[in-house]
C-alpha cells in the first residue's frame, strides 16, 4: 500500500511504503525474477529552496539517508527562481524552476526556460516527472543547450554507484570503488560515440554497503528519445584522503540531453522512479522489469527462446547432422546478408512463382547462385529438421547497390511499383525517393560522413556496396517496401522463423529534411532517426504477430546492437544478435531474453587455452552465447581444430543456460574469494533450476559459495556442478544450511577456474 504524509513546517516528506505492493508484484510476475525484499523510500523536499534535499531507504538492515540535491539545469544557464508547491493528497509536490541563458542577441529575461518537477508517491516508488519548456516569451527564436537533471551528493564517502554500463570488458557487475571514487567519466546513451563507455538504460543505483541499503533512480524506457544523451559521473577526494571518513567529499550523477529545441509550446518530458532496496544493484533492475516487462522480455516469453545457443552468420547450405554441432551448443544461423537477396533492401524480391529465379548479391563471400522462394525455404527446412534455427537478414536504414539519383525528391505513389525492382536506382525513384537522406548531420564517428554535428548538404550517405541511407519513417515510402517484404517472407517461405535487424548505428543520424518537433542542430530543425526506428519496429512486429499461426513457434525479431544498444528500442524485439565484443551490454539487455554475440576470429577467442577460458567464462557469466566456428562464416570465426576443441570444452555449459533469466534478488551469491566472479540465473534447460556460473578462478581448484533466497530447505534441494571439458556430466555437491532462512553454503570444485553450479527442488525433476 502506498501512503503520503506531509509534516508541517520547513520540510515536507513524501513516504512510500513498498512492503505490500512488492508482495503483490512477486506473486503476479514469478517469471520476472522479481526480488522478495521489502522496504520504503523517502524523498525529502525543502519548500523554501524548492529542492529535493535527501533520499532515504529502509530496504536494508539499517536505514540509510543520503543528502542529495536533485535539480534541473541548463548548461551555461543561471537560475532565476525556484519554488515548491504541495499539490495535496497523493498528487505530490510540484517544484518549479525558471532558468535563463545569458548572452547573445536575446536578453536573459526573454530567453527563459521553465522546468517542472512533479514528485509523487506511487505503489512501489516515488515518481519524479520532469518537463522542460524554453523561450517563455513570444517571438524568441528557438535555442538549445544541454538539459540536465543533476543529483549532487554532499558526502559520498560511504557510497558506491552502479549503472548498466558496458565497462569495455571490465567487470560490469561490480559497483564503483566507493569512498567517492565513482569511476568518474562520461557514459553515453546506447553507444560510445566520442565517449569511452556507454550505458544501455537510463538508470543508476546508489549503494551504502556498510548500512546495507540502496536506492535506485530508474528512468522510464518510454521517455522521449534524444539525439544524444549522457550519464556524467564525478567524485571528489579519493587518492588525497587516507580514509573516506577522514576526508568526506562530494559526488554527482547527471543525466544530460543534447540538441533539444527550447521554444514556447515545445515540451520535453522525462520520468524517473526512486526505488529502495538492500545494498545491491539487482533490485533496481528487478523493479524496472516488473514495471516495464515489454522492454525486457520477449514478446511471447519463454516460447521465443528457442533461438538460444551459439550462432553463425553463414552462407553454408550443407548438412548439420554431425553431432558435433549440438555438442558445441550451436543453435541459430543468421543468413549472410547477400546469400539470398539480390541487393541490400530487396530482401525477398516480388516473383510470380515459387521457382522463379534471381541471382544473389554480386559482392560478399557467398557463392554466386540463382535463388528462388523454394530454394530458400528448402534450406530453412533442412536446418530446422536437424534441430536448429534460421533467421533472415533485415536492415531498415540501408538500401540498394551502386545507387544513382537525381536532385528531385519526387513523391510517394499510392501503391508500390514492383516491376522495376531489378534496378535498385529506378525502384527507389519510383517508390520512395523522399526517403533518401541527402541533408543530414550525425553525432559523429564511423560510419557517418559528417563530422560531429556538422551538416552535410545535398549528398547522400553511402554505405556498403554503393548502398545509401534511407529514412524508414511513416509516409516516405520505404516503410511500405519493408512491410511488403516481411509479408512476402511470411507467405512465400513456410519455414521462415524471423529476422535479425542490422545496422542500428544509423540511429545517430538526424535527417535535416524532416522535423520531429523536438530536435535542433545549431539553428536547424531536424528529424532524429531514433523516431524512425521507433516507428518502423512496431509495424514490423505487428505484421509478424498478425501472421502468427496457432500452436506454432512465434516469429522472432532480434536487434544487432553493435551500433546502438538501448533498452527503449527493445520493446518490439525478442533479444539481440550483435556484432562486436560488448558482452556486458548485451548481457544486461538480455536479463530475460536472447543474447548472441559475434566472435570475430580465433585470435579473439582462442589464441591459447588460457585465453579461451577467459573468453568463454566472461560470456557464460553474462548469459551471452558466442558464435560457433561454422563453415562459410562471414567476417567471423572459421572452423579449425584448435578453436573447435576449445568450444567443445564449454559447449555443454552454454547448452544448460538456454532459456535462463537473471536472478534479481539482492546478493543471491557471494564467494570466499573476491577475485573469483559469479552470477545467478533461473530457468535454463528444464526451466526449474537455479544456475550459478562461477568464473575467473584461474588455478584455484575450490571455492566456498554462499547462496541466498533458495526456494526450499536444503533437505528438499539437489545440487551439483558441471565443469568445462567434462561433457554434459554433473558432479554432486553437498549444501550446508546457512544461519538465515533460504541460505546455504557449499565447497565447489573448479576446473580451469570455472564451474556451473545447479540447485533444484527435488520434486521438480526426475
Amino acid at each position: 500500500r502506498s501512503r503520503i504524509r506531509y509534516i508541517t513546517g520547513k520540510m515536507a516528506w513524501l513516504v512510500v511504503g513498498i512492503l505490500g505492493a512488492m508482495a503483490v508484484a512477486v506473486s503476479s510476475q514469478k517469471m520476472m525474477s522479481v526480488p522478495s525484499h521489502d522496504g520504503s523510500v523517502t524523498v525529502l523536499i525543502d519548500p523554501q529552496t524548492g529542492t529535493i534535499s535527501s533520499i532515504s531507504s529502509t530496504g536494508g538492515p539499517n536505514p540509510i539517508e543520503v543528502d542529495v540535491s536533485v535539480n534541473p539545469s541548463i548548461s551555461g544557464a543561471r537560475m532565476l527562481m525556484q519554488s515548491a508547491k504541495d499539490l495535496g493528497g497523493d498528487k505530490g509536490v510540484l517544484i518549479q524552476t525558471f532558468l535563463c541563458l545569458p548572452g547573445g542577441d536575446v536578453p536573459c529575461a526573454a530567453q527563459k526556460a521553465a522546468c517542472n518537477l512533479t514528485v509523487s508517491p506511487q505503489a512501489t516508488s516515488v515518481r519524479i516527472d520532469m518537463s522542460f519548456e524554453g523561450g517563455m516569451d513570444a517571438g524568441v527564436p528557438p535555442w538549445t543547450s544541454p538539459i540536465n537533471l543533476d543529483f549532487n551528493f554532499t558526502d559520498a564517502s560511504k557510497l558506491k554507484i552502479w549503472a548498466p554500463w558496458n565497462r569495455n570488458g571490465e567487470d560490469a557487475l561490480n559497483p564503483s570503488d566507493g569512498g567517492y571514487s565513482w569511476w568518474d567519466g562520461t557514459y553515453a546513451f546506447g553507444n560510445s560515440f566520442g565517449s569511452p563507455d556507454f550505458i544501455v538504460a537510463e538508470q543508476f543505483s546508489v549503494i551504502d554497503s556498510k548500512a546495507g541499503g540502496a536506492f535506485h533512480i530508474v528512468g522510464d524506457p518510454g521517455n522521449q528519445p534524444v539525439p544524444r544523451g549522457w550519464l556524467y559521473l564525478a567524485g571528489k577526494g579519493g587518492a588525497a584522503c587516507t580514509s573516506p571518513s577522514s576526508c568526506p567529499g562530494s559526488a554527482a550523477a547527471t543525466f544530460s540531453y543534447e540538441k533539444l529545441r527550447l521554444l514556447p509550446g515545445v515540451v520535453h518530458t522525462r520520468g524517473f522512479d526512486v526505488v529502495a532496496s538492500a545494498a545491491c544493484y539487482r533490485p533496481g533492475l528487478a523493479w524496472s522489469m516488473v514495471a516495464y516487462p515489454e522492454y525486457w522480455s520477449p514478446v511471447h516469453g519463454a516460447a521465443s527462446r528457442f533461438v538460444d545457443g551459439l550462432g553463425s552468420y553463414s552462407s553454408y547450405l550443407g548438412s548439420l547432422a554431425d553431432p558435433q554441432w549440438k555438442a558445441l551448443g550451436y543453435q541459430t544461423n543468421w543468413d549472410l546478408s547477400g546469400r539470398f537477396f539480390p541487393y541490400m533492401g530487396m530482401f525477398l524480391p516480388p516473383m510470380e512463382g515459387p521457382t522463379d529465379p534471381w541471382e544473389n548479391d554480386v559482392e560478399g563471400t557467398q557463392t554466386r547462385a540463382n535463388c528462388s522462394y523454394n530454394s530458400i525455404d528448402k534450406n530453412y527446412a533442412d536446418i530446422q529438421a536437424e534441430g536448429f534455427s534460421t533467421l533472415s537478414y533485415f536492415n531498415v536504414f540501408e538500401y540498394g547497390i551502386n545507387v544513382q539519383h537525381g536532385d528531385d525528391r519526387g513523391t510517394v505513389p499510392a501503391t508500390l511499383n514492383q516491376e522495376n525492382w531489378p534496378n535498385a536506382s529506378l525502384y527507389l525513384e519510383n517508390n520512395f525517393r523522399p526517403a533518401l537522406v541527402t541533408n543530414f548531420v550525425c553525432a559523429g564517428g564511423s560510419p557517418c560522413n559528417s563530422r560531429e554535428w556538422t551538416p552535410v548538404e545535398g549528398k547522400s550517405q553511402g554505405s556498403w556496396q554503393g548502398s545509401v541511407v534511407v529514412d524508414p519513417r511513416e509516409g516516405l515510402g520505404y516503410d511500405a517496401s519493408l512491410l511488403s517484404q516481411i509479408q512476402r517472407k511470411i507467405t512465400a517461405l513456410p519455414h521462415f522463423q524471423g529476422i535479425v535487424i542490422d545496422r542500428s548505428d544509423w540511429n545517430q543520424l538526424v535527417n535535416l529534411d524532416g522535423d520531429d518537433g523536438y530536435t535542433l542542430i545549431g539553428n536547424r530543425t531536424g528529424w532524429s532517426m531514433k523516431y524512425s526506428y521507433l516507428q518502423i519496429l512496431p509495424r514490423l512486429r505487428a505484421a509478424l504477430e498478425k501472421a502468427q499461426k496457432p500452436g506454432a513457434s512465434p516469429y522472432i525479431m532480434l536487434d544487432n546492437t553493435v551500433g546502438f544498444g538501448w533498452l527503449p528500442f527493445m520493446k518490439s524485439f525478442d533479444g539481440t544478435y550483435s556484432e562486436g565484443a560488448n558482452f556486458n551490454s548485451v548481457g544486461l539487455l538480455g536479463l530475460d531474453s536472447t543474447s548472441i554475440l559475434w566472435t570475430s576470429s580465433r585470435k579473439e577467442c582462442c589464441s591459447t587455452a588460457a585465453a579461451a577460458d577467459t573468453y568463454f567464462q566472461a560470456r557464460l557469466r553474462m548469459g551471452v552465447f558466442p558464435q560457433a566456428p561454422f563453415p562459410e562464416n562471414d567476417h567471423c570465426i572459421q572452423p579449425d581444430p584448435n578453436s573447435t576443441a576449445d568450444y567443445l570444452r564449454y559447449g555443454a555449459l552454454f547448452t544448460v543456460i538456454r532459456n535462463a533469466s537473471w536472478v534479481l534478488d539482492p546478493m543471491p551469491i557471494s564467494l570466499s574469494n573476491d577475485s573469483i566472479k559469479s552470477n545467478a540465473f533461473r530457468g535454463g534447460e528444464g526451466g526449474t533450476s537455479l544456475l550459478y556460473p562461477i568464473v575467473f578462478g584461474g588455478s584455484t581448484t575450490r571455492v566456498v559459495v554462499n547462496l541466498a533466497h533458495l526456494p526450499a530447505a536444503i533437505g528438499a534441494l539437489d545440487s551439483d556442478v558441471m565443469h568445462p571439458g567434462m561433457g554434459a556430466t554433473w558432479q554432486p555437491i553437498i549444501l550446508q544450511a546457512g544461519t538465515e532462512a533460504g541460505a546455504a553454503s557449499a565447497a565447489v570444485p573448479l576446473v580451469s577456474g570455472c564451474g556451473l553450479l545447479r540447485v533444484r527442488v527435488k520434486s521438480s525433476h526426475p
